[in-house]
C-alpha cells in the first residue's frame, strides 16, 4: 500500500495441496495482465512450458519496477520452482524486485527448495529471517482477550499468524 503508484505488484501463492497446480502462484500474479508471462502460461500444454522461465523475465523486465510477491514458496510445485531460479539468477539486470515467502521449519534439508535458495547467492539477495514471537510478545498481543499467554505462546509456538488468528478466534 505504501509503494509509489508506479510500481507494479504482481502477486501469487503455492498452495498446500498434494498436487500443486503447475506454476500455479505465477498463474495468480498473471491473472489479469496481458505480457509475456500470461501469454505463455496461456499457451502451456499441462501447465509447463519452455516460455515460461523466459517469459518471466521479460514480464519482470517490461515494466519498470516490478516487485513479484510468491507466498508460501515451501508449497511451491518443482515447475515453478525452476521458473523461480531462472529468474533469481537474472535478477540483477531487471528493474524488479523478488519476494518470496517460506516457513523455514517446512523446509528439510532434502526439500527442492533449498536447491533454488542455495542458488541465490548474489549481492542483491536479502534474506529476512523471522524468528517466532517472545512470550512477552504474545503476552502483549493477547493484552486484553482473556487468553493465557503461556498457552497461547506454547500452544502457536510464538507463530504470528498462529497467534493472531487464535486471537481473533471466539
Amino acid at each position: 500500500a505504501s509503494l509509489d503508484h508506479g510500481v507494479r505488484v504482481l502477486a501469487g501463492a503455492c498452495d498446500d495441496l498434494l498436487s500443486p497446480r503447475a506454476l500455479g502462484p505465477l498463474r495468480e500474479a498473471a491473472a489479469g495482465t496481458t505480457g509475456p508471462l500470461a501469454a505463455a502460461l496461456a499457451g502451456s500444454r499441462n501447465g509447463e512450458s519452455d516460455a515460461v522461465p523466459a517469459a518471466t523475465v521479460a514480464e519482470l523486465g517490461a515494466w519498470r519496477p516490478t516487485v513479484l510477491i510468491v507466498e508460501d514458496l515451501h508449497w511451491a510445485d518443482d515447475a515453478t520452482l525452476d521458473v523461480l531460479g531462472h529468474v533469481g539468477r537474472r535478477l540483477a539486470d531487471l528493474p524488479a524486485l523478488l519476494v518470496l515467502t517460506y516457513r523455514d521449519d517446512e523446509v528439510p534439508p532434502a526439500h527442492p527448495l533449498r536447491r533454488v535458495l542455495g542458488a541465490l547467492t548474489s549481492a542483491t539477495v536479502h534474506r529476512l529471517a523471522l524468528p517466532p514471537l517472545s512470550p512477552a510478545a504474545v503476552a502483549g498481543l493477547a493484552v486484553g482477550s482473556g487468553r493465557d499467554s503461556t498457552a497461547l505462546h506454547t500452544l502457536t509456538g510464538g507463530n504470528p499468524f498462529y497467534v493472531t488468528e487464535t486471537l481473533a478466534a471466539p
